[in-house]
């Protein structure tokens, strides 16, 4: 896509569809400001819902933001994030009330030996 009137009719397309939600939660780990600049690392989370009723998709990880002073206001000037998807937990053993063994394969190694590869 390339140019203003482009970037609008696709921008106009999209306003008329239904939009996801948005939810997050977001910790800070640290902050430091260095005169009219900080720097901030925080652990992010966020869930989107789609329209139509899909299943919420659930994303988190650190978060490392730049920020600048200006004007007396602190404006984002950089932004990078590590989010990945949230895997889901595999259910409590109920019998024993601990957590499943974990999946193991048993991989050939060197001069025959055998070892465990846990996923």
């Amino acid at each position: 896509m390339i140019g203003k009137s482009a970037f609008a009719a696709a921008a106009g397309a999209q306003s008329k569809q239904a939009s996801p939600q948005f939810e997050g939660t977001s910790e800070i780990q640290e902050i430091n400001v260095i005169g009219d600049w900080a720097f901030m690392w925080t652990k992010l989370k966020v869930v989107v819902t789609a329209p139509g009723g899909a299943p919420p998709m659930t994303r988190a990880g650190p978060t490392l933001s730049i920020l600048k002073k200006q004007n007396g206001r602190w404006l984002l000037a950089r932004d990078a994030n590590m989010l990945s998807p949230v895997q889901k937990r595999r259910p409590m053993n109920k019998r024993r009330n601990k957590a499943p063994e974990p999946l193991v394969s048993i991989v050939p190694g060197p001069r025959g030996q055998i070892k465990r590869a846990e996923s």
